[in-house]
């Protein structure tokens, strides 16, 4: 269970991370 926890956690952190990458670079375009 707790390795389940763990890998959850790590996977939320991942989406979250690549989210605001795509973020950044979609506000880069827009900003051009």
């Amino acid at each position: 269970m707790q390795l389940l926890i763990s890998l959850f956690l790590v996977l939320a952190i991942f989406l979250g991370s690549f989210g605001y990458m795509i973020f950044q670079y979609d506000q880069e375009i827009r900003a051009k």
